[in-house]
């Protein structure tokens, strides 16, 4: 065999070998159920590729997508992204083919990522997760009350942090506040490779609301001081309400200081919306300072009050020198305000007459 006879047979195998490369179809299955991202959406986490070799399979794997999606968004992508991202890399679009799902859809963290603590064990860090993601997910504190039933969770899971948890039972989502022994799904992520694993654990949820209670019994008639009330945490499941801002017991204090009490409250007990109302202000034949304001004009007048009045509510008033009845605003102890539409062109078209 002369030499050109061997080099035409290594230009044949080359060019042989060249077209077999080019002829690579590179594979790309749309996953089912994606992968959560940490931060960064790549190719791997919603798609699994095949056709390559496994160093350029591992490069497109690490493919920049966009940024993970927060707590509550939602991220669809499509096929044809997916494409446009590959072409821009070096391959050819017509070795290109998709199987799968024509489209992936992730949704954010469920609940906040619960970084590796050394002060706490992996039970007591699954535990935090959970009860942050209760919160999150059905707007009912959890803290301090989630027992582990399953302890026996791996110890290489100690350096790896948690990044998503959920409920792995639909019936959680029906009976939030109901204390029930329930499953979770809990995803670890590697602090060096990012790579996840999901564990699935089961857990005692006992639901609390914080709300204001009464530090002693209160009589109807009594008005509530900031002595007289507290925080504490309350069975969600004794409230007979679903979450926590549609039900009837008041969760912050100074929303009651100054009320007045309507029925009798009894010490420790949560104070229901209904039990306090606004204290009066103004009592029948009261004389009561009014004001009345109309663009930068400002009018006083003394005027008698027909009815008892709370703060807030509008109340019938008498002009003593006129006898005209008008309509003003409880502001106040014996005092109430008037808000004309135009500014008074004198004196005598204000409520009370004169000053």
């Amino acid at each position: 065999m002369t030499p050109k006879t061997i080099r035409n047979i290594i230009a044949w195998f080359l060019l042989i070998s060249a077209s077999q490369a080019t002829a690579q179809t590179l594979q790309v299955q749309m996953r089912r159920q994606p992968v959560r991202p940490r931060q960064v959406v790549r190719l791997g986490h919603i798609a699994e590729l095949s056709g390559l070799p496994k160093a350029k399979l591992r490069e497109l794997q690490m493919l920049d997508i966009c940024p993970a999606p927060g707590i509550g968004d939602r991220l669809i992508i499509h096929r044809d992204e997916i494409r446009r991202l590959l072409v821009l890399s070096g391959i050819d679009g017509r070795s290109i083919a998709f199987s799968g799902a024509r489209r992936v859809e992730l949704s954010g963290r469920s609940g906040p990522t619960v970084p590796v603590r050394a002060d706490k064990t992996v039970a007591q860090r699954v535990e935090q997760a959970i009860a942050g993601y209760w919160k999150e997910r059905y707007g009912v504190s959890a803290t301090n009350h989630v027992k582990l039933l399953q302890a026996d969770l791996p110890d290489f899971l100690q350096s790896h942090r948690i990044v998503d948890v959920t409920a792995a039972d639909q019936e959680a989502s029906r009976n939030a506040d109901r204390p029930n022994r329930r499953a979770f799904r809990v995803v670890f992520a590697d602090e060096s490779t990012d790579r996840t694993i999901a564990v699935r654990v089961s857990a005692e949820v006992h639901p609390v609301f914080h709300v204001v209670v009464a530090n002693r019994n209160l009589s109807p008639g009594e008005v509530i001081q900031a002595a007289d009330v507290r925080i504490a945490e309350y069975p969600a499941s004794q409230t007979g309400r679903r979450g926590q801002g549609s039900g009837s017991w008041i969760t912050v204090a100074k929303e009651v200081i100054g009320l007045e009490v309507s029925k009798p409250l009894l010490a420790g007990r949560p104070i229901e919306r209904h039990a306090v109302r606004p204290p009066l202000v103004i009592r029948r034949r009261d004389g009561v300072v009014v004001v009345a304001r109309a663009g930068g004009f400002t009018v006083r007048t003394l005027a008698t009050a027909k009815q008892d009045a709370r703060i807030g509510a509008l109340v019938q008033l008498e002009n003593p020198e006129t006898k005209e009845t008008f309509t003003a605003r409880a502001v106040g102890p014996k005092f109430a305000e008037v808000v004309l539409q135009a500014p008074s062109s004198g004196l005598a078209n204000s409520p009370g007459g004169s000053p």
